[in-house]
């Protein structure tokens, strides 16, 4: 588990591992970069900040819980990133309704990434993102080991 500035690293239980392992993610990129400065910014002049105690109760929850779906979570610069970047939440928005697939925000963008069920065809996520993205699309399928 990364915390911090993703500079704190720490192992995660056996149950969460055993929760984690196998998943499949798949994660997209959009042919433009969100610059973290610049996601930062929109953060603290939207002064938008989820509390470190909240965070810190919201992630312990799913600790405790790690068969829940753990991109509920959240990222807080996902919001004010999606506002000024509107070709995100456009995209994803449309993936969501043609396959019931929900991406969030990695990081501070702009690759977003999905938990997928193991029988899912990402091949219409590919469609539906180079129709609103263009060409310039990357698109990775993996899964958690």
């Amino acid at each position: 588990m990364m915390s911090g500035r993703g500079e704190i690293l720490e192992n995660v239980s056996q149950p969460v591992a055993a929760a984690l392992r196998g998943r499949r993610v798949i994660i997209v990129k959009p042919p433009f970069g969100v610059a973290t400065q610049d996601a930062y910014a929109l953060l603290a002049k939207s002064k938008a900040y989820v509390s470190a105690s909240v965070a810190k109760q919201k992630l312990q929850d799913w600790l405790s819980h790690p068969s829940s779906d753990p991109s509920l979570l959240g990222n807080t610069l996902e919001s004010v990133v999606f506002n000024k970047y509107l070709a995100l939440p456009v995209a994803l928005d449309e993936v969501a309704r043609e396959t019931g697939i929900n991406f969030r925000m990695t990081g501070s963008g702009s690759a977003c990434f999905a938990l997928c069920p193991a029988k899912f065809d990402p091949q219409a996520i590919a469609v539906i993102l180079k129709r609103c993205w263009g060409d310039g699309v990357w698109i990775c399928e993996t899964e958690i080991l």
